[in-house]
């Protein structure tokens, strides 16, 4: 259960490589089982080799750039600042994301930190997430972009539930794949909720929402919930 902190810019081929000991503070690195990590704004940390990561603690500060391929996060814990993007990559053979084969006990979750904060998650290929996902700063914001990887489509399965408390959920998701292949898809198999506990909650569907069984609920409050639909949502998803 140790504590690290980012320094980068000193990894022998990539500068910004997450995998070598030399771009944290103390020596020892990189973090792994129970550990926390500590990034300062401005950061960019790339973790290219696959691999499953247990109870990981992340706290960052903001307009920081996460890039992580073929990784599986277990009972994670992100608080991410302003501004930050989180890329998540899976390969045909390697599922990315959160809690991917995990007992459903103690589940990863993201939150954000600090008043109208933005966060970005673009997600490339196949990721599977089971995480809890906290829109829960004011005015706050949570973009998702589905992207393919090569020609294949890409899939974003959402299983575990969204909890919008008061800012905007945009869901994109592009149709620029190869002719004949469907196209990116989004795919509610949890539970989104516009709760609108500081502020009026917002969710803008700009992708195609997978015919998969999940539920929006709106919850206004006092200060009022909108569902924009603006794609193919089929018939099992229950609002």
């Amino acid at each position: 259960m140790a504590t690290f902190t980012w320094i980068g810019n000193s990894g022998t081929i990539d500068p910004n490589d997450a995998s070598q000991a030399v771009n944290y503070t103390p020596a020892g690195g990189p973090p792994g089982n129970s550990d926390t990590l500590i990034v300062h704004a401005g950061a960019t940390l790339n973790r290219a080799t696959s691999g499953t990561t247990t109870s990981l603690v992340i706290r960052a500060t903001g307009t920081d750039t996460f890039n992580f391929t073929n990784q599986n996060f277990i009972q994670a814990s992100f608080t991410l600042g302003n501004a930050t993007t989180l890329n998540l990559t899976g390969t045909t053979t390697n599922l990315a994301g959160f809690d991917i084969g995990a007992s459903g006990n103690n589940p990863s979750q993201i939150h954000q930190s600090g008043s109208g904060a933005s966060l970005v998650i673009n997600t490339v290929g196949t990721v599977n997430s089971s995480a809890f996902i906290f829109l829960d700063q004011p005015n706050g914001s949570i973009t998702f972009n589905v992207s393919q990887t090569g020609t294949a489509r890409g899939d974003f399965y959402s299983n575990g539930p969204i909890f919008n408390l008061g800012g905007t959920l945009t869901v994109n998701a592009d149709n620029s794949v190869a002719t004949g292949v469907p196209g990116n898809r989004f795919s509610n198999a949890g539970y989104i909720l516009l709760a609108s506990v500081y502020g009026a909650s917002y969710a803008k569907l700009n992708g195609r929402i997978d015919n998969t069984g999940g539920v929006f609920e709106l919850a206004k409050f006092a200060t009022g919930a909108v569902l924009e639909i603006a794609t193919n949502m089929p018939g099992a998803q229950i609002v």
